[in-house]
């Protein structure tokens, strides 16, 4: 297994469709937690929440 530091990690797009409401919650979610909206979308695939749980998680990292 080789070893790989950030500047060799890629990166793939990944379009997703969301029906309104859940892209207003994404939003806002991102908005109260100061963050953008991939990196937000990103923490929820990471550690599989999303929205309210994801919230325990953030701060927890900021914490770190």
């Amino acid at each position: 297994m080789q070893n790989e530091d950030a500047n060799s990690i890629s990166y793939e797009i990944v379009e997703v469709k969301l029906d309104p409401v859940t892209v207003s919650r994404v939003k806002e979610k991102a908005k109260v937690l100061h963050t953008d909206i991939s990196t937000f979308v990103k923490w929820c695939i990471h550690t599989g929440l999303f929205l309210e749980d994801v919230n325990a998680f953030v701060r927890s990292k900021k914490e770190e």
